[in-house]
């Protein structure tokens, strides 16, 4: 992970990431020399949310600063779960230092991402991608939701 990636925590949509990692699993000829925003629309994956999609693969180092495959893209085809795992592990090192696993629920990850200067809608994408990164990884999050409620649709008390 770039040293300039770090600590800037990705908000990509899970169904755009979810996308990605079906690519890279099941088109074993598909070797792109980058993908940016332009590769993502060509796919129709993440429609106007490329960007976020990109950030989130070069976070997870998956993709270098200038959007080329790393070995992690290669390796993700042949052990993807133990190499999301790794990746995971290391990219969301703070999270997993500072909030203990059996802690870990949408207000936890949520108050995290704004202590790290986030709006609270943007951290609640940035939750429900770490819950959903883990998920897939094989990181038990026993006590976060399969999905977020958002905050913008929550009734307000009377």
């Amino acid at each position: 992970m770039s040293k300039q990636l770090r600590g800037k925590y990705p908000s990509g949509r899970p169904s755009a990431i979810e996308e990605v990692f079906k690519l890279i699993r099941e088109e074993q000829n598909w070797n792109p020399s980058a993908i940016n925003v332009s590769t993502l629309k060509n796919l129709a994956i993440a429609p106007s949310k490329e960007s976020l999609t990109v950030q989130s693969l070069k976070f997870l180092g998956i993709l270098n600063e200038a959007g080329a495959p790393t070995e992690v893209f290669q390796k993700l085809r042949y052990e993807f779960q133990p190499t999301l795992e790794s990746q995971i592990r290391q990219a969301y090192k703070t999270v997993f230092d500072q909030i203990p696993v059996g802690r870990i629920n949408q207000e936890s990850l949520v108050k995290f991402f704004v202590r790290e200067g986030y709006v609270e809608d943007t951290a609640e994408y940035q939750g429900a991608l770490f819950a959903y990164l883990c998920k897939i990884a094989g990181i038990d999050l026993p006590n976060a939701p399969a999905s977020f409620k958002r905050a913008r649709f929550k009734k307000p008390k009377k």
